[in-house]
C-alpha cells in the first residue's frame, strides 16, 4: 500500500505538475509511517482530486492513513500521508532505521 502511494505520487509528478524536482521521505515517528512529498511543479490554486488521489485515499482508509495535501499554484505541490500501526507494514530495513 505503501508503495503504491508513493507510485502514485511519482506519477503525478511527472504526468501533471510540470515538475523538474520531486523530493520524497519516508520516516517513522514511534508507530506511524510519514511519507512527505514535494515538487517544484507548478502547482495549483485548489486540489482537483482525479483517480489517483482519490484511489490513494481510499487505500489509506483501509489503514486508518491519512493524506493531506497542500498546493498553490507557482508553489509545487506537497502532500504527507501518515499510516499508523505502519511498522508491520514496513521491511525490516525501514523498521529497524537503516534506511
Amino acid at each position: 500500500m505503501l508503495l503504491r502511494c508513493t507510485q502514485e505520487i511519482i506519477t503525478n509528478a511527472v504526468r501533471h505538475a510540470g515538475a523538474r524536482n520531486l523530493w520524497i521521505q519516508v520516516r517513522r515517528d514511534a508507530d506511524t509511517v510519514l511519507i512527505d512529498a514535494r515538487d517544484d511543479g507548478h502547482g495549483a490554486a485548489a486540489v482537483a482530486p482525479g483517480n489517483g488521489l482519490r484511489g490513494m485515499r481510499e487505500r489509506l482508509n483501509q489503514y486508518g492513513g491519512q493524506l493531506e495535501i497542500q498546493t498553490r499554484r507557482g508553489d509545487g505541490f506537497g502532500l504527507r500521508i501518515a499510516v499508523p500501526g505502519a511498522p508491520a507494514l514496513m521491511p525490516a530495513a525501514v523498521t529497524q532505521g537503516v534506511l
